[in-house]
């Protein structure tokens, strides 16, 4: 019985780490160029994705963006290359 005790905690680990490996594998740049269109609000932003490059044309005024962003750039790659703003006003 101790045994078992004694597995329990490195197969639950082992099996975590198996996990997270298998979601960053399947999460790799496909060399496809990528477009989301992201609603934030009185329009839309586009983010450009292309291999480990991200080009985002405009952002709107407030946090809405961060989710379409956190939803559709890989967890390891937080930078955008390039930001576009289309006009200089606040929703953009």
């Amino acid at each position: 019985m101790k045994e078992l005790e004694i597995l329990k905690k490195p197969l639950f680990w082992l099996l975590l780490i198996l996990i997270l490996l298998w979601g960053a594998v399947f999460s790799l740049p496909d060399k496809q160029l990528h477009l989301v269109f992201c609603d934030v609000g009185q329009g839309d932003a586009i983010l450009i994705s292309y291999s480990q490059v991200q080009i985002l044309i405009d952002g709107g005024p407030d946090n809405k963006i961060l989710s379409c962003l956190s939803k559709n750039m890989p967890f390891w790659d937080r930078k955008i290359e390039i930001v576009v703003l289309t006009h200089p006003e606040e929703d953009h």
